[in-house]
């Protein structure tokens, strides 16, 4: 009899315990999973950049210092195998490169359908944890090096002229020197 009464006892306290940890943490886990979506797609966008910024040093090492001005240069010339792939639902565009081969872009989705903050909000507050800058307005109706290079940073946010953040941005793109 005792031993049926140390069981019930163990598997009430197992349950209520369980219940305190949906109760008390289940908005973490709900939270936690756009937040690691977040980061792996700002993480994805690094390293595809790291792969750019490689391809394009070895192509300028082969081309007394000049840039490729375009991925297809770059693909051409067996620099890189393939276009890096990109994550899915948080860009709007492909990869497009500035006309002097200094700085890769990719347009990030700011669309916020019912949702607190868009793709891009989320991303770019995981620049600064990666190392890159979480918001530039760029100086012209695209960015460019010298948008970036200010930041102290080789990648990072940059949104339209006069956008107060990237909240408020009408374009945003993650922008890259090579």
């Amino acid at each position: 009899m005792y031993n049926l009464i140390v069981a019930m006892m163990s598997i009430a306290l197992i349950a209520l315990t369980g219940y305190t940890a949906l109760f008390l943490g289940g908005g973490q886990f709900s939270r936690g999973a756009a937040g690691n979506t977040a980061r792996a797609h700002a993480v994805t966008l690094v390293n595809n950049a790291q792969q750019v910024a490689g391809a394009q040093r070895v192509y300028g090492i082969q081309n007394a210092g000049a840039y490729a001005v375009s991925y297809e240069v770059l693909l051409e010339g067996g620099h890189l195998s393939a276009i890096p792939q990109l994550p899915v639902g948080a860009v709007t565009g492909g990869w497009s490169m500035s006309p002097d081969g200094r700085v890769g872009m990719i347009p990030l989705n700011i669309e916020r359908p019912g949702q607190t903050g868009s793709p891009a909000d989320r991303i770019c507050e995981q620049m600064p944890v990666l190392g890159g800058t979480p918001f530039v307005a760029a100086n012209g109706p695209l960015p460019t090096h010298d948008d970036i290079s200010g930041s102290e940073a080789w990648f990072g946010c940059v949104t339209n002229p006069g956008a107060t953040s990237v909240e408020t941005a009408t374009a945003v793109w993650f922008v890259h020197t090579n």
